[in-house]
């Protein structure tokens, strides 16, 4: 009797997948012919913008064998803020986690809520959709993953729920907001619409997401509730699993005051963030002092507080490094000069096509260009200054492109392998960049089904 042996594919680990993105990015540089916009400083925002109509073919400029070596280590140097933060942040917060309030705080909401635990899903999701809506958390929500894998942990969930509960809930209200200012009202201001226009309808899109990531996530987190071999990612440990008194002793008043020591300084970093465009370095500095705080409250004595510091650091060193691998991609592309022509080329069929399909096309040519410019500002500055002028071409309100441009970036940064904030989430949580597709994947393409009605409704009645 014959037996057939099933061959199982491996996929490779995320440092594997992205160190081969990186020699694709090297080979592409010699494939796409080298190009660039001339850039001109933009009178409303004080940018420097592409020029629409200067676009030109410049000498190729394929990378070396130096370039490609120099990747990572100048990738590193890039991601130098996010790789201190998330390092910094980290050991302060497990500091604070082995006071043991945090664990306790959990357990004794969970008990409260008995079998309607489920119910602190939605409700931190609406918390941080509405954080990153108006800009409190973006550039610092690497910082909150632990806080998520900790909820989850107790709430019996996977890395996934952790993820989606911290992670997505920001990315989508930041991806959807009809306020923020490096990105809708940049690219408003470069298209030259009203800022802050569309803000009804922008303000229903990220209501709709949210409460789609609200269903989702539920969804997910009821069906590994009753069988957990579904779960996508696994039930390993994380350097954030448990705290140092994690199945001892009840709620405290010294535990509310560390928890409320810990979140209003959360909320200091948030107003910081709004009123005075704080950093990442705020972020790790409000930490330190508030680890110290909770160390004296808790009765950590400082050789503790050593020990507790390290091992939150360790617990992070892929996530840490990754970030730095990721950004090494942008560096190949930036180096090669191709990003311009890229642009160039995909713009193109825009004005050959009806409305509503150039609208689409111009979504997905946001999607594309995310993945070769990861940050949003920087991409409203390639794109906006391209699009803007097209959308007259073809006839179309300028708040089109807008919404194109915000959109598609808002889809991409959901799974967005050269994204070193999206990579170091991934890594925090222990999730495999190939898990974290079969679970992101469903969800971001009812996202682009609601994307592509909304740009439909945009094109044919207005914001």
């Amino acid at each position: 009797m014959n037996s057939k042996k099933r061959v199982k594919l491996r996929i490779p680990d995320t440092y594997v997948l992205v160190t081969i993105f990186i020699v694709i990015a090297a080979v592409m540089t010699f494939l796409v012919p080298a190009g660039e916009y001339s850039m001109v400083e933009n009178p409303q925002t004080g940018l420097m913008v592409a020029d629409p109509t200067s676009f030109h073919r410049i000498e190729q400029n394929p990378v070396s064998l130096e370039n490609v070596l120099l990747a990572i280590p100048i990738g590193m140097n890039n991601s130098a803020s996010i790789i201190n933060m998330l390092f910094l942040v980290s050991g302060f917060l497990q500091i604070v986690n082995d006071t043991g309030a945090i664990d306790r705080l959990v357990k004794a909401i969970i008990q409260k809520l008995k079998d309607k635990s489920l119910l602190v899903i939605p409700i931190i999701i609406i918390m941080m959709s509405v954080l990153g809506s108006v800009g409190a958390v973006v550039n610092g929500v690497v910082a909150f993953v632990p806080l998520g894998l900790l909820i989850a942990t107790k709430l019996g969930m996977d890395g996934m729920v952790a993820i989606a509960i911290i992670f997505v809930a920001t990315y989508t209200g930041f991806g959807t907001s009809p306020i923020y200012p490096t990105t809708v009202q940049l690219a408003q201001k470069i298209a030259e619409v009203p800022v802050l226009s569309g803000f009804a309808f922008r303000s229903a899109m990220t209501t709709v997401t949210t409460l789609i990531l609200i269903l989702y996530t539920m969804r997910y987190a009821r069906r590994i509730s009753k069988d957990p071999s579904k779960s996508i990612a696994g039930f390993s440990e994380n350097a954030f699993s448990n705290s140092a008194e994690d199945e001892e002793g009840e709620l405290t008043l010294k535990d509310i005051i560390i928890v409320l020591v810990l979140f209003g300084g959360f909320g200091f970093y948030a107003y910081g963030t709004m009123k005075y465009s704080w950093g990442t370095e705020y972020m790790s500095g409000i930490m330190f002092a508030i680890a110290i705080i909770a160390a004296i409250i808790g009765n950590i004595s400082p050789n503790q507080m050593v020990k507790s510091f390290i091992s939150g650091c360790k617990g992070v060193v892929y996530a840490g490094l990754i970030t730095g691998f990721a950004s090494g991609i942008s560096y190949i592309l930036n180096q090669g000069k191709i990003i311009h022509t890229i642009v160039y080329t995909l713009s193109q069929p825009l004005s050959s096509v009806g409305n509503t399909v150039s609208s689409w096309l111009m979504l997905g040519i946001n999607m594309i260009l995310n993945f070769l410019i990861p940050s949003g500002s920087g991409q409203a500055a390639v794109v906006m200054p391209l699009m803007a002028p097209l959308s007259d071409i073809v006839g179309m309100d300028r708040q089109v492109a807008v919404c194109a441009y915000q959109w598609g970036d808002f889809l991409t940064n959901l799974f967005n392998p050269t994204s070193g904030t999206t990579m170091a989430v991934l890594g925090l949580a222990g999730v495999s960049f190939n898990k974290w597709l079969r679970f992101i994947i469903p969800l971001v393409v009812v996202f682009l089904i609601l994307v592509m009605v909304a740009l439909f409704i945009v094109v044919r009645f207005g914001m």
